[in-house]
């Protein structure tokens, strides 16, 4: 998977360094969403929206 094809993916709009911060906690606030969203579908169901969370800047 090439990088703009992540970048389309996710909305983001400028050109990351995979190897800067803001991109290093992207990926692991990511990955926490991905775990909790696994959970909740293994509880029957979302409790909180990814999306909501991520406005709150969280």
């Amino acid at each position: 998977l090439s990088l703009q094809g992540v970048v389309k993916r996710h909305g983001i709009h400028r050109e990351e360094d995979p190897e800067s911060m803001e991109f290093l906690k992207r990926r692991s606030w990511e990955m926490k969403v991905l775990k909790k969203m696994l959970q909740a579908s293994r509880n029957g169901g979302l409790n909180d929206d990814p999306l909501a969370e991520r406005e709150k800047g969280i």
